[in-house]
């Protein structure tokens, strides 16, 4: 490819003929960036991207999990952390309420508050043991890093600000985005500081160098307005949807003052050179514009196309950086090449730009040179040996992915961190979650006791000190749901029922007995019945005969009132005949009376037991007597007592009778009657007999079925009595049993898990239930707290084990097929760490590329640009282990993660200038010479670094103090990228530039060029100079 060397002369003519009019452009359109668009500080706050990309795992399953809880749709959120040296207050607890209510009524910027210390069941996992300190998570509108998140922060602080607090209570905001808001809020509040700084140390490096005040308002000039042009063009786009962050700001500025500077500095000395070889200032402008530009040119779309590279990347922060960077360097390029020339012609029309002397440090860079070339394997030993030296430190990096480390102490969010660490166990802020998430609903007995084996086995990992979950809402298995526990509750109840059944005994024993008498008293009735019914059938002959007598007395009446001696005979055979019955009704009922009277007893017995229904004895007798007065049995008793009542009215009425056989004559007409009446009821009396005689049949049926149903009774509770017995001894060993089930169960926690079904609606189970199973029931998560560092290598190793553990687990239960992830912190970070080690191989790849094309077009050789990049790839690498050495191993504190990226990209791309700086010179002097690129380079090696020994070590160093002057910002991971960049920037300069690089190419001769090698000068070289080169030569040789 061509350089466009028409164009940049074009660029040239218009600055040098017209400066003010170029120079009004830039002032001009720099006014109106500012004045139309907002700062760039106040549009990065307002539109950051990303910090981690939402598609990142551990980042979608905390959204879904927010999504699925009803708790949030974005990863950001932050804890408001209470505290109170000797205990909190109910004064406190009443602000906390206030401040609560206050943040769920701040729906712009909150999305939900998980109140743990507002509800007895929850608050012993908020309120630290001591009770001087209680915690609330807050879920915030937006994701973890974005402009959103931080406005979420920042209303949260002022919301706490805005309330009247208590007297000596702390409250602060910390969590994950309340560190990144803090991170970010302590680049944008160094931002100022740090480039006044390095305005300052540019104005006196510019002025130690050239001792003129033209030449240090030059870069000054080009840089301030290139700035404020990078700024406005940055914000505009920010605007409008490019990737930015305060970060890109910070580095942005860097860089622009850096290769503002640099380019203003080869622009100012290749016009010094030419004037120093006696060219009048405006053949110095022409000549000395057009090949340093070309140079310019390359090496800004260098630095402009490897930074736009990291737009590529994966991670909020390098895809912020690539873009505004290569914006600002661009805009710094199209300076260096119209501003800078326009400031240049006018200091030479006011005569304000004439060089100084030639100094003698121009004879210490051609020492160096000659030294390099005669030797050149020798000092590429050397240096190589140096740089591989520093380099091989590298593998004892220990990146670091803590936020935390890269702000104060001092703020808000470290000072939550701080005290929480002080009054709680393990990483309580920063927990791991895990998620189990079925097609089903989760809240039932069995899906709770395999979460439970989730919970316990992930609990067994190293590190892990705490898991909650539904099983364990405070850390530990709930002891009701223990199968030990459970099984002593049936302990305790077989327990006393043991006690019961040993108090029975007595009763059980009387029951025995009871029933005995029972079955004898029975056998006795059927006997007596037997007996019963041969008497009335002697009771119903006898009735027979009363029945004829009677008549026989009626006739003996009717024949009375004839003769009164008739009557006398009568009367005598009636007294006969109920004398005879009363005596057969009385053998017949004699064998009742001995069971009438156990029965009477018994009645009276169960009647006076208390509780009769409670106790087996007494309820069994109750039971039979009822049975008995239910049969016919029972029925015949009655009505043989009714019988006996009636003979004894007979013989009554008989003796009566007898009384009055001594009035019979006087109330014969009455006795007529009296008689007749008597034959009626002897009559039914006769009936009643005989009905009693079939009622007789049926007791002594009924007592024999009595005496077979006691008999059997007997049996049955003799046998019932023997079968308590040993259950009482069977359910003594039962609850031994459990209750050493349980003692062991509980003493080494295998007591396994169950909640019975009905358990389900306790207020307190219901509460986890809200806490840990989403509201559809398909999702359930554990919180995991570990000891230790979470954002520590050791942490996001865990994690991984954490996850294998626990989808191990769920193979074992019905959740086999649930979904099993992890997230939080430490998980994201976890993904931060693989992301950003591929952001890095393809921020290295690519940024290689583009360098390597753009060093071949410039310099039409294939050998070139390999050891001009890897070079300056060399310089990064002893570069970072010098960084290494000096943070990790000096200073203790580890790189941050974004260092080695970010250093990368800035550190290839700069240092491949400077290189290419020096070797295109060489080139140059090579096409000037007779021999052209045939020859051997060394002379023009020599005479290339003296003459950009100075230009090169001046713009190296104004560059690295730029950098350098990021170690003055308030957070520790923009001091590291500084640092390392200025250390990288100062070992290019001082070495691969000067030593490294001219011995590979003295080492290379004509190879450098290949495969374009041009046998005779260009046409548009100037005049060479012989002499020196003659010197040069004969140096080498020497």
């Amino acid at each position: 490819m061509k350089v466009p060397f028409d164009l940049i002369e074009g660029f040239g003519k218009v600055a040098r003929k017209r400066p003010m009019f170029v120079i009004g452009i830039w002032i001009v359109l720099a006014g109106i960036l500012n004045i139309a668009v907002p700062q760039i500080s106040s549009v990065a706050s307002s539109h950051s991207a990303d910090f981690i990309p939402r598609d990142a795992p551990a980042v979608r399953a905390l959204q879904n999990m927010g999504i699925t809880f009803h708790e949030s749709t974005s990863s950001g959120s932050a804890y408001i952390v209470l505290n109170r040296v000797g205990g909190l207050t109910d004064a406190d607890r009443a602000y906390y309420g206030k401040l609560v209510a206050a943040l769920r009524h701040d729906t712009a910027h909150v999305q939900s508050v998980q109140d743990l210390w507002g509800n007895p069941t929850t608050a012993p996992a908020a309120l630290s043991a001591d009770k001087t300190t209680v915690y609330a998570l807050v879920r915030l509108v937006g994701d973890s890093g974005t402009s959103a998140s931080t406005a979420s922060v920042h209303s949260i602080r002022t919301t706490i600000d805005g309330l009247a607090r208590p007297p000596d209570l702390t409250v602060l905001t910390t969590g994950p985005a309340a560190t990144i808001s803090d991170e970010f809020a302590g680049i944008e509040s160094s931002l100022p500081f740090v480039t006044a700084l390095t305005v300052l140390c540019i104005m006196m490096v510019l002025f130690a160098v050239y001792r003129s005040p033209a030449a240090v308002a030059i870069p000054l000039a080009t840089i301030g307005l290139a700035l404020a042009v990078s700024n406005g063009t940055a914000a505009f786009l920010g605007m409008h949807g490019m990737p930015l962050s305060i970060f890109s700001v910070s580095l942005l500025s860097a860089i622009v003052l850096g290769a503002g500077t640099d380019y203003a500095i080869f622009l100012i000395s290749r016009y010094h050179e030419a004037r120093r070889t006696g060219a009048s200032p405006t053949e110095a402008m022409t000549t000395s514009y057009p090949r340093i530009a070309a140079v310019i040119l390359a090496s800004g779309l260098v630095v402009t196309l490897t930074c736009a590279g990291m737009s590529v990347t994966r991670i909020g922060l390098f895809r912020t950086v690539g873009l505004p960077c290569a914006i600002g360097v661009f805009v710094t390029l199209l300076a260096a090449l119209t501003l800078t020339p326009a400031l240049i012609a006018l200091a030479v029309r006011m005569g304000m730009l004439e060089p100084r002397k030639q100094s003698g440090r121009s004879r210490y860079w051609r020492w160096i040179a000659v030294r390099t070339v005669r030797r050149p394997a020798r000092a590429l030993a050397f240096s190589l040996g140096g740089l591989i030296l520093l380099a091989a430190v590298i593998p004892t990096i220990h990146l670091s992915y803590d936020e935390r480390r890269a702000q104060r102490a001092s703020t808000d969010s470290n000072r939550g961190y701080d005290i929480v660490a002080e009054h709680y166990h393990g990483n309580i802020l920063l927990p791991e979650y895990v998620t189990v998430t079925a097609d089903h609903d989760l809240r039932n007995t069995k899906d709770f006791a395999a979460l439970e084996s989730v919970s316990a086995a992930v609990a067994k990992v190293p590190g892990v000190i705490s898991v909650q979950s539904i099983s364990r809402p405070l850390g530990t298995t709930i002891p009701e749901s223990s199968l030990g526990y459970q099984a002593g509750v049936v302990a305790d109840g077989l327990s006393g029922g043991v006690v019961q059944l040993a108090a029975a005994q007595p009763q059980i024993h009387q029951l025995t007995d009871g029933t005995g008498r029972l079955a004898d008293g029975a056998r006795a009735l059927h006997e007596g019945s037997q007996q019963l019914s041969a008497g009335m059938k002697q009771a119903v002959a006898g009735s027979g005969l009363l029945v004829n007598g009677d008549v026989q007395l009626d006739n003996g009446l009717t024949a009375a009132r004839s003769g009164t001696k008739q009557l006398r005979d009568g009367a005598d055979q009636l007294t006969k005949g109920s004398r005879q019955l009363a005596d057969g009704v009385g053998q017949a009922l004699a064998f009742l009376n001995a069971p009438q009277s156990n029965l009477i007893a018994l009645r009276q017995q169960t009647a006076a037991t208390p509780n009769c229904d409670a106790q087996p004895m007494c309820a069994a007798s109750k039971s039979l007597l009822a049975f008995l007065d239910s049969t016919p049995a029972g029925q015949a008793l009655t009505n043989a007592q009714r019988l006996q009542n009636g003979v004894q009215q007979v013989a009554d009425g008989n003796r009566r009778l007898a009384d009055g056989l001594a009035q019979l004559d006087d109330g014969l007409t009455r006795a007529g009657n009296g008689t007749s009446a008597l034959l009626d009821g002897q009559r039914k009396l006769d009936t009643g007999l005989h009905q009693l005689d079939a009622g007789t049949d049926r007791l002594v049926d009924g007592s024999a079925q009595l005496a077979d149903g006691s008999t059997r009774v007997d049996d049955g509770v003799t046998l019932m009595t023997s079968q308590l017995t040993r259950l009482q001894n069977g359910l003594k060993t039962a609850s031994d049993y459990l209750s050493e089930l349980r003692r062991n169960t509980n003493a080494g926690n295998t007591g396994g898990f169950y909640i019975p079904q009905w358990a389900m609606s306790r207020p307190d189970l219901q509460t986890a239930i809200g806490l840990f199973i989403s509201p559809d029931g398909r999702m359930a998560r554990m919180i995991v707290t570990d000891s230790g560092d979470p954002f520590s290598t050791q942490a996001m190793d865990r994690t991984g084990a954490i996850l294998d553990t626990a989808r191990q687990a769920v193979r074992g239960t019905d959740l086999r097929n649930a979904a099993v992830e992890t997230t939080g912190l430490t998980p994201t970070y976890r993904d931060l760490r693989s992301m950003a080690l591929r952001d890095f191989a393809t921020i290295v790849v690519l940024a290689s590329l583009l360098a390597l094309i753009v060093i071949a077009a410039l310099m039409r050789s294939l050998v070139v640009p390999l050891y001009v990049v890897g070079s300056a790839i060399l310089s990064f690498g002893a570069a970072l282990g010098l960084s290494v050495l000096v943070w990790q191993h000096i200073l203790h504190q580890p790189l941050h993660w974004a260092v080695p990226s970010l250093a990368f990209i800035i550190l290839v791309a700069v240092a491949a200038d400077y290189n290419v700086l020096l070797t295109s010179r060489v080139r140059d002097r090579m096409l000037q010479s007779s021999t052209g690129l045939r020859g051997s380079p060394r002379s023009a090696i020599i005479h290339a670094v003296t003459s950009t020994g100075g230009v090169i070590t001046t713009a190296g160093a104004v560059f690295a103090i730029t950098m350098l002057a990021l170690t003055a910002a308030a957070t520790g991971n923009t001091a590291q990228v500084g640092f390392t960049i200025g250390l990288g920037l100062i070992i290019d300069t001082m070495v691969v530039r000067t030593i490294v690089v001219p011995a590979i190419a003295a080492l290379l001769g004509a190879r450098n060029w290949w495969p374009v090698v041009r046998r005779r000068p260009r046409s548009d070289a100037a005049p060479p100079v012989d002499s020196d080169a003659e010197d040069d030569e004969k140096v080498c040789v020497t």
